[in-house]
């Protein structure tokens, strides 16, 4: 009896335990709102989505794998499967006929004798275009010395140059006419002694030229120079304008004759470096600039630095490898003794002047002390 009652107490104390957490779970369902319950039903959706991306992937790594075979695999007939109700043609098992015989021997020797040839491709020489004929040409005849009535005229050399007048673009021809000596002096001068003193043909010398060997003059050089850096106009666009005119020059000779005009400068730049280092008082300030590097194939970034002449408003640039470390300015100020102001963030080392003076803001008025001696 005793066991009988207390498995019947157990029993109604799990059922009161049973009600009492269902009416915390129902007292909680309501604050709640219905929280859990839109859970659930998101957590089911995302599991749904989840997978139909999984199957969407599997789709698309199947036609990758597809793909790459049919695209990059060897496709040969190697690799093409045998079919076993192929019928074949056993070539190698019949006999060769007495009359085929010759004629198989002659294809045999002529493959075994086969050479490729390679076509030769001769290097072209690059041949000046002429000038159009329907620009004006102005003559320019030059004559030799020392030509009197005992030489005979024999021919005449002609040389033409691309010369520029605002609005227009001519051809100055420059004329030699070539002389001879008559024939009677000629077998005189060769009984001579001297004669190898003696010249038998006479031909007028050319006139100092910018650029030997190019017909562009130096009218039209100095208008490309001063396009391209005064009125901002590269040459990809003055090639452009010379081709409305029936002028055709290729972008790499126009390269050719702007590296030979800055040889021809470089004298006129040492002499403004010269002129403005000569200056008691020169600003120096370092620029970037974007600089082709063919190691790398890009545009890299380089310093390019300017110095100011502030008395004579004179200016040249100083380029060192695109660098902007202290050697570039210890050299470049190695022998300067005056008063130099640095436009920059950082102050230039100390360098072998007579009088220093250093600003780190551009604008700002020095001290008294400083400029003691």
């Amino acid at each position: 009896m005793d066991n009988k009652a207390d498995k019947d107490t157990f029993i109604e104390t799990l059922l009161q335990e049973r009600d009492e957490l269902y009416q915390e779970l129902s007292k909680l369902r309501q604050i709640d709102g219905g929280a859990l319950a839109q859970a659930e039903k998101k957590i089911a959706q995302f599991q749904k989505a989840i997978e139909e991306k999984d199957r969407l992937i599997k789709k698309l790594t199947d036609q990758l794998a597809w793909l790459r075979r049919k695209f990059w695999k060897a496709s040969s007939e190697k690799y093409i499967p045998v079919d076993p109700a192929q019928r074949k043609i056993d070539f190698d098992g019949l006999d060769v006929l007495p009359e085929e015989e010759e004629t198989v021997n002659a294809a045999a020797s002529e493959i075994d004798t086969y050479k490729r040839n390679k076509p030769e491709h001769t290097k072209k020489q690059p041949v000046r275009l002429p000038l159009p004929e329907d620009l004006r040409r102005e003559d320019e005849i030059i004559e030799p010395e020392g030509i009197d009535e005992n030489w005979v005229r024999i021919g005449e050399e002609v040389t033409e140059q691309l010369e520029h007048k605002p609005g227009e673009i001519y051809v100055r021809r420059i004329i030699r006419h070539k002389y001879a000596l008559k024939k009677d002096l000629q077998v005189q001068q060769e009984l001579d002694m001297d004669c190898s003193l003696n010249k038998t043909v006479k031909i007028a010398p050319l006139p100092l030229l910018p650029l030997p060997r190019s017909n562009a003059g130096a009218s039209l050089l100095a208008e490309l120079i001063m396009s391209k850096y005064m009125y901002h106009l590269p040459f990809h666009r003055q090639i452009s304008l010379f081709k409305l005119e029936g002028i055709k020059i290729p972008a790499s000779t126009v390269n050719d004759w702007f590296a030979g005009c800055s040889d021809l400068l470089r004298a006129l730049y040492y002499r403004l470096k010269e002129i403005v280092l000569q200056s008691d008082y020169i600003q120096i300030d370092e620029s970037t600039v974007p600089v082709i590097n063919h190691e790398k194939h890009r545009a890299v970034k380089a310093y390019l630095w300017v110095v100011r002449d502030v008395m004579k408003g004179l200016v040249f640039f100083y380029y060192d490898k695109g660098s902007r470390a202290q050697k570039v300015v210890i050299e470049l100020l190695h022998n300067y003794k005056a008063l130099y102001r640095q436009m920059a963030m950082r102050p230039i080392p100390y360098t072998r002047t007579k009088r220093v003076c250093c600003f780190l803001v551009a604008g700002h008025m020095p001290d008294e002390n400083l400029l003691k001696p």
